[in-house]
C-alpha cells in the first residue's frame, strides 16, 4: 500500500508542477462545440480565455452546414453570427502569441480548428499545435485512470 500512496503523490507532484508551468506562463484556453463530431463538420462556437480568467473571444459562428443542436446552439441563433474568416485573424493572433495553449480533449478541438479553417481557405494554424496541452490527459494522469 505504501509504494501506491508513493505513486500518487508523485503523480500528483507531477500535474502540480505542470499546472504551475501553465499558469506562470502566457496561457490561454480554448473551448470549441461543433456542428457534430465527423470529417466535414466545424466550429460554431469558440471560447479563449487567459490564465486569469480574462475572456480573449468569445464567439459564435455561422457555418455552412446546419448544426445539430446538442450543445443548444441552433441555427436561428447562429444566423446572424461571423462566418470563420471573420473571426480566424483574432482566433490566430491569440493562438501565436501564447506560450501554451490548453484544451479539454485537445485532439477533437484540434482537428475541428483546421478542418473549419481548410474548409474556407484560411491561413493555417498548424504551427501553432506545439503549443498544445490536453488538460483531459493532465487529468487522467492525476486521477490515475482513463475515462473515455
Amino acid at each position: 500500500m505504501g509504494h501506491h500512496l508513493e505513486m500518487n503523490k508523485h503523480k500528483s507532484q507531477s500535474q502540480s508542477q505542470w499546472a504551475k508551468k501553465i499558469l506562470s506562463a502566457n496561457t490561454i484556453f480554448l473551448d470549441t462545440e461543433t456542428t457534430g463530431l465527423g470529417s466535414t463538420d466545424e466550429i460554431i462556437e469558440i471560447a479563449i480565455i487567459n490564465s486569469k480568467g480574462i475572456p480573449l473571444v468569445n464567439e459564435l459562428i455561422r457555418p455552412n452546414q446546419s448544426s445539430q443542436a446538442i450543445h443548444g446552439i441552433t441555427n436561428k441563433l447562429v444566423a446572424k453570427a461571423p462566418k470563420w474568416p471573420e473571426v480566424h485573424n483574432k482566433v490566430a493572433y491569440y493562438l501565436q502569441s501564447a506560450d501554451y495553449i490548453v484544451v479539454y480533449n485537445a485532439e477533437f478541438d484540434w482537428r475541428l480548428l483546421e478542418q473549419t479553417v481548410n474548409q474556407y481557405n484560411c491561413p493555417t494554424l498548424v504551427p501553432y499545435r506545439n503549443k498544445l496541452h490536453c488538460a483531459m490527459t493532465q487529468f487522467s494522469e492525476y486521477y490515475g485512470e482513463w475515462d473515455s
